[in-house]
C-alpha cells in the first residue's frame, strides 16, 4: 500500500520536473558512513557501522523547492544487522518533499516519508511531517526549528522536534557546524517505538563536525555526534540510552 502511494506521488510530481523551472532539475548523490546507525536517539545496530547512500532530485518553480530522495542504509558486518546471521541492506527511505520562504522569512517544509525495512516483514511505516524555521540573532546567529511528523500508520502518533544550528567559516576551506536537537512523542509514538504509553521526551542530540568543498561540484564531511533518551520510562525500555558516532560523509552534486 505504502509503495502504490508512494508511485502516486511520483506520477503526480513528474509534470513538474518535466517544466522548464528556475534552475532545472537539481541532482546531489551523496553517502555517508557511520560508526553507529542511531536514529531519534536510539541505537538501530549495536556494535559496528553502516554505510549510508542517497540520491535526491529537485527542481525550483515560483521560489518552491520540490524534490525527491531515496536513502538507503547497509549494515557492514554480521555482528551489526539486524538480521543476526547476515548483512547488507537493511533500510530504504522514500521522502517527497517541498520547501518555500514565507513572506515573515520563515522557512516552510512539508513531505511524505516511507520507511521500508527489507528484512522485518511487516515493520514498515510511513510518516508526513511539516515544519518552520528561521534564522535568528541570539548572540551568535542561529537557525531554528520545529518539525512536526505523523507516523499515519505503525504507530498512528507524533513525533515533535525542535532544533538549533549554528554554521561559521573557519576559513576559506571549512565550515564549523553545531546542531541541538530535542524530540518528544506522544502517547501511541512512545507506546509503539518504545513500550511505554505515557507522553514524554523523546531524546536529545548533538552534533558538531566540519565540511570542506572538494572542487566545484563534491563536498566532504567529518562529525562527532552524541544522543540521549532522557524520558524517564523511555531510559527504562531502551537498551543504550546514550551513544556517540562518527560520520564520515561525501556529496556530489549536478
Amino acid at each position: 500500500m505504502k509503495k502504490y502511494i508512494l508511485g502516486l506521488i511520483l506520477v503526480s510530481l513528474a509534470p513538474l520536473f518535466g517544466q522548464d523551472k528556475d534552475g532545472g532539475i537539481s541532482f546531489e548523490a551523496g553517502v555517508d558512513h557511520v560508526t553507529k546507525y542511531v536514529w531519534r536517539g536510539a541505537p538501530v545496530n549495536i556494535t559496528g557501522s553502516s554505510v549510508q547512500p542517497s540520491l535526491d532530485a529537485s527542481t525550483v518553480s515560483d521560489g518552491m523547492t520540490m524534490g525527491l530522495n531515496v536513502w538507503a542504509s547497509a549494515a557492514t558486518s554480521r555482528a551489526n544487522s539486524s538480521r543476526g546471521d547476515s548483512y547488507g541492506l537493511e533500510e530504504v527511505d522514500y521522502t517527497a518533499y517541498l520547501s518555500t520562504e514565507l513572506d515573515n522569512k520563515m522557512t516552510f517544509d512539508a513531505g511524505v516519508i516511507i520507511y521500508d525495512f527489507p528484512t522485518l516483514g511487516d515493520a514498515d511505516t510511513m510518516e508526513i511531517f511539516a515544519g518552520l524555521s528561521k534564522d535568528v540573532e541570539m548572540g551568535l546567529p542561529l537557525n531554528v526549528g520545529m518539525t512536526i511528523y505523523y507516523d499515519l500508520d505503525a504507530a498512528d502518533g507524533f513525533y515533535i522536534s525542535t532544533s538549533a544550528s549554528y554554521e561559521k567559516e573557519l576559513d576559506k576551506t571549512f565550515t564549523l557546524g553545531v546542531d541541538v536537537s530535542f524530540g518528544f512523542g506522544d502517547a501511541d509514538y512512545n507506546l509503539w517505538y518504545w513500550g511505554t504509553d505515557e507522553s514524554d521526551f523523546n531524546d536529545l542530540s548533538v552534533s558538531v563536525g566540519i565540511s570542506a568543498p572538494l572542487g566545484e561540484n563534491a563536498s566532504f564531511g567529518l562529525s562527532w555526534s552524541y544522543s540521549e533518551m532522557i524520558g524517564s520510562d523511555i531510559e527504562d525500555n531502551v537498551g543504550e540510552i546514550e551513544n556517540d558516532w562518527m560520520t564520515w560523509s561525501f556529496s556530489y552534486s549536478f
